[in-house]
């Protein structure tokens, strides 16, 4: 997943990172001047959803003498689960709905109980941020972090990006950093060298 940043002047004048079939560089925006960075994402991926869109599940259980349907759902980020519960019987269907308001890939795995035992089966689904990553900038104590950052981990390849800012309060030095990766999910760290 990539984005192109827009940077909005106090003015509410505009520079977009592609206009004018040209592509300006992070030092062309002029940090004295900025209220607010937006990191806005170029494409869709096929076969996902937006964040905060509700996903349906139905489970054709029509063949099976069924007692219940469970449904546990994995996040990749360590694996951890992230729900657990049962799913709704509606006209000889059974439905799992949710919401997710959190990005990155999650893995669904649902068990079908009946009298012989439990039957399972699972999917995945990948959750997208679709709305803009909005910074709000203070020029007076902050300095604009924004990179693209390219990985790799043996035939892996991918992109990441930094947003965020630097700045000294109170006599200390503080920075506050977005890793947005290309899941959609979003790590936060005081560090430019989180570990992936």
């Amino acid at each position: 997943m990539d984005f192109q940043w827009i940077a909005k002047y106090k003015d509410n004048s505009v520079l977009k990172m592609y206009s004018n079939d040209k592509e300006f560089a992070f030092k062309d925006i002029d940090q004295s001047k900025l209220a607010l960075l937006y990191l806005v994402p170029l494409e869709k991926r096929e076969g996902s959803f937006p964040i905060d869109e509700e996903i349906i599940l139905q489970i054709d259980t029509s063949k099976l003498d069924v007692e219940k349907v469970e449904v546990v759902i994995k996040s990749v980020a360590g694996g951890r689960v992230v729900n657990k519960e049962e799913a709704v019987h509606e006209n000889g269907f059974y439905i799992f709905k949710r919401k997710f308001f959190d990005a990155g890939v999650h893995t669904i795995i649902w068990g079908i109980h009946t009298k012989n035992g439990v039957v399972t089966q699972k999917g995945e689904f990948v959750v997208l941020h679709e709305k803009p990553i909005v910074l709000h900038f203070d020029p007076s104590y902050m300095r604009l972090i924004l990179l693209r950052r390219h990985y790799m981990r043996g035939n892996e390849h991918w992109l990441t990006w930094l947003l965020g800012w630097q700045g000294t309060i109170k006599g200390k030095n503080i920075k506050s950093i977005l890793y947005i990766q290309p899941s959609g999910r979003i790590d936060i760290s005081e560090s430019f060298d989180l570990s992936l």
